[in-house]
């Protein structure tokens, strides 16, 4: 009867081993899957804040456009000979200043956008 019952506990011992075994194998997969996470998120961080840093010196690069447009003034020589439609004068001037300025944005975004795809 000893022997009966001392072969079901070293049965019973080696399966509560092979579950535990089992048990083992899928808390590793489970802890690397956690650590591919974590490391993913990691890179995904990372390229974020590159690129809040990247949109700040843009925005600092735009706002620093801006104000030196704001502070641009135009000179303009009238010959007194003829009628000047300031209206239109200064229409113009504007036009060219957003165009400028559409040119310089586009530029920016271009630039931008070669750098994200390089990141």
């Amino acid at each position: 009867m000893g022997c009966l019952t001392g072969s079901a506990e070293y049965e019973d011992e080696i399966n509560k081993r092979n579950n535990l075994e089992n048990e083992f194998v899928i808390l590793k997969k489970d802890v690397d899957s956690a650590y591919l996470v974590k490391a993913d998120l990691e890179n995904k961080g990372g390229a974020l804040t590159d690129e809040i840093n990247f949109l700040r010196s843009i925005y600092e690069e735009l706002r620093e456009l801006q104000a030196s447009i704001r502070d641009t003034s135009v000179v303009v020589q009238m010959d007194n000979s003829r009628d000047l439609n300031m209206d239109q004068i200064v229409a113009d001037v504007k036009a060219q200043y957003e165009d400028i300025a559409t040119k310089s944005r586009e530029e920016a975004e271009t630039w931008y956008k070669s750098k994200v795809n390089n990141s």
